[in-house]
């Protein structure tokens, strides 16, 4: 299914009982109408540490973070003539009795009808993933699980692949950025390495590993 979707991620946020409004916009890349279903989940970080979105059922909440049941979209089914690009509403509306802190939901096309695709197979989708936060009683805070090398041994050239596990231990997404500076036995710097340069997410109670290469033009 060759269907674009801009932008892959949206982030908003408001108070208890607001009514946000946002679109998307879809693009059908192929010289033939093409018809999509949207269908609407919950997401939670997966297990692997990667990143990558675990997605539910929207009845299902496992963290307390569920968006879904929010979302409202105005059609089940949307149909797109060849290199057609159209924007999609999408209404959020946060319930007075919502608890502050981040709620993840995702809005994903495909060419099935939901009712007759069975389980929701993330691959033969696109998806946008929303992201919002509820103002209130929101804590940001996160921590450095740990910053080491991949593989043992003594390196006697570069490059050299780092990583660091950063732990969101807050109730809302945050963004982590920095700069890894790296000294020689002197005391001098001999390189400074972008922390999270692309400005990714780290979903709350999740551990994301991020991965640098250190090489001779980071000097």
């Amino acid at each position: 299914m060759a269907l674009t979707i801009s932008p892959p991620t949206k982030e908003l946020s408001g108070n208890p009982g607001d009514a946000l409004l946002t679109t998307v916009v879809l693009y059908n890349e192929t010289a033939q109408p093409l018809t999509v279903y949207p269908t609407l989940m919950n997401f939670n970080a997966g297990k692997d540490e990667s990143g990558q979105a675990q997605f539910y059922p929207a009845d299902q909440d496992p963290k307390g973070t569920a968006l879904a049941p929010w979302v409202r979209i105005p059609s089940s089914r949307i149909t797109l003539t060849p290199k057609q690009r159209t924007e999609v509403s999408v209404a959020i509306n946060i319930p007075n009795n919502a608890t502050p802190g981040g709620h993840y939901g995702a809005m994903l096309f495909g060419d099935t009808p939901p009712a007759k695709a069975g389980a929701v197979g993330v691959n033969a989708q696109v998806a946008v993933l929303l992201l919002v936060r509820v103002n209130g009683k929101v804590t940001e805070q996160g921590r450095i699980a740990e910053f080491s090398r991949v593989g043992s041994g003594v390196y006697e050239a570069l490059p050299i692949d780092l990583f660091l596990r950063f732990e969101n231990d807050g109730n809302t997404h945050l963004q982590p950025s920095g700069t890894i500076f790296v000294t020689n036995l002197l005391g001098m710097q001999v390189a400074a390495l972008p922390f999270n340069p692309t400005v990714r997410n780290v979903l709350p109670q999740s551990i994301r590993r991020f991965s640098t290469n250190w090489q001779q033009t980071s000097v």
